[in-house]
């Protein structure tokens, strides 16, 4: 895999208020919905680390590619100061294997994924940034050099290449269960955009459900056009992602 960089940038206030405790369940089997998102995406890579997960129209990537660069955005988030288990992150990143890489890094480190579309107005961009108390953003280069309010944030570089494929299920208690996952917000079509908090439950059972009723198997490929950004395309994602067997194709659109 050649070498892929994402952008890791923190906001001027690192202030955030303290959130409550979160009741942590003991959960033995991964495959279960109450199992963690990161944990049933770990499981996956060590029964089909060789298998392809995603193709792009110029990349190749197997799970053992996908792993090893989710590991090295939790390793990133994990350095930055005051950064904890449940902070928000917001990930501004188009259709890609960064985006699934960074989604999944994200829920590796303990943190809360808050996809954001990159061509969003900027003063949308702050109002969420604000509201969910985001700890960092996750970007490209690309997307960070042309949006004005993010070149001026600070950034250190993750190298997607530089990953240890350590399992977060050893040693470590993985959020679960009904703990939040992510935060995706509404298109603001009819008014403000509003969040709905997803939790690691939610996303799994999601998956799950259109696992069995579509009758996913080893061959099914989805071309995915839809923006990850939105509950749709997200349920394209993680439902043959998880699926084990199968591979997720997608082109990488500028959504």
């Amino acid at each position: 895999m050649a070498r892929i960089e994402l952008q890791l940038l923190t906001g001027p206030d690192a202030a955030r208020r303290p959130r409550g405790h979160f009741y942590q369940p003991v959960v033995s089997d991964v495959t279960s919905p109450a199992a963690g998102l990161g944990r049933l995406f770990e499981a996956v890579v060590l029964s089909r680390s060789d298998a392809l997960a995603v193709t792009t129209s110029s990349q190749n990537w197997s799970y053992r590619d996908l792993h090893s660069a989710a590991a090295a955005v939790a390793t990133r988030l994990r350095s930055v100061p005051g950064f904890r288990r449940g902070d928000r992150v917001l990930l501004v990143v188009a259709n890609s294997p960064e985006y699934i890489a960074a989604f999944y890094g994200v829920l590796l480190a303990g943190g809360v994924v808050v996809p954001f579309p990159p061509k969003s107005e900027a003063n949308l961009l702050r109002q969420i940034w604000q509201s969910t108390e985001a700890a960092a953003l996750i970007t490209t280069t690309r997307i960070r050099n042309a949006r004005p309010e993010l070149r001026e944030l600070a950034s250190q570089t993750i190298d997607l290449d530089g990953g240890t494929a350590k399992a977060v299920a050893v040693g470590e208690e993985a959020p679960a269960g009904d703990q939040l996952a992510a935060i995706f917000f509404t298109a603001g079509s009819t008014g403000i955009p509003k969040g709905v908090m997803l939790s690691h439950e939610n996303l799994i059972s999601n998956a799950r459900a259109i696992q069995q009723y579509l009758g996913i198997g080893p061959d099914e490929r989805p071309l995915c056009v839809l923006p990850f950004q939105h509950a749709f395309g997200n349920s394209v994602l993680h439902s043959h992602l998880l699926a084990g067997p199968g591979s997720a194709d997608h082109e990488n659109l500028p959504f």
